[in-house]
Formats: C-alpha cells, structure tokens, sequence
C-alpha cells in the first residue's frame, strides 16, 4: 500500500517539479508571479536551478515506472525534498521571500517523508 503511495507521489512529484521549473526559468512570468518569486534573477541563475529541478522531475517521473525502486536515488530525492523545504522556510523566516515559496515547498516536505517512511519501513524490497 504504502508503495503504491509512494509510485503515485513520485508521478504528481514528476508534474509539479516541471511547473515550478517552469516558474523558476520565468520569475516575472504569470506563474512566477503567482508563487512569489523574486524577479530579479539572472537569467543563468534561473535557468541552472530550472534544469536541474527539470532532471529531479525526471528522475521521479522514471523511478515511478520502474519495477523495483532504486533505494539510493529515492533517499536522494527525499533529501532533496525536504531539503527544498528547510531552504524555502529560513528564506521566509528571514525575509529574503514571502511566505508563498515556503507554503508551496511544503508539498516537498510531505513528498520526502513519505518517501523517507516507506524507505525506513520494514516491508521496503531492497533495490
């Protein structure tokens, strides 16, 4: 069950990872602006994060169709995740961004503990 769980946050991580790549190359751009981005950034700056926000969308799109999950590369993206999240949240709390990135970033942190539990859980099949 709880596998299953895991495959399906990895498809909807997939779609959400290619929206924010999206909003992050364009900060000034209607959905840029919708998340609170600054607008400010350079362009190679917002183009490198947006790739490689890009290749994590990937990475989770491929992981949710593989037979056996890949146990490093999930630990990774759970790291990942979550580590989006605690980024996010400091930005916020010193007022480097809005609050927005930090309440959207927190679908990360419920992605990567999900995938931190099924990871610690006994009935996760070694990969």
């Amino acid at each position: 069950m709880l596998e299953m769980i895991v495959r399906r946050t990895l498809a909807i991580s997939c779609l959400f990872n290619f929206m924010a790549a999206y909003a992050l190359a364009f900060p000034s751009g209607s959905i840029g602006a919708l998340f609170e981005l600054p607008a400010d950034v350079p362009n190679l700056y917002a183009f490198i994060v947006a790739y490689i926000v890009t290749l994590f969308g990937i990475t989770y799109g491929w992981l949710s169709y593989q037979e056996v999950i890949l146990r490093p590369l999930l630990l990774l993206s759970a790291v990942g995740k979550i580590g989006i999240f605690v980024i996010a949240a400091l930005l916020s709390f010193q007022g480097d961004i809005s609050v927005m990135p930090s309440v959207l970033a927190f679908g990360d942190f419920v992605f990567g503990a999900i995938w931190l539990s099924w990871l610690t859980s006994s009935k996760a099949v070694a990969g």
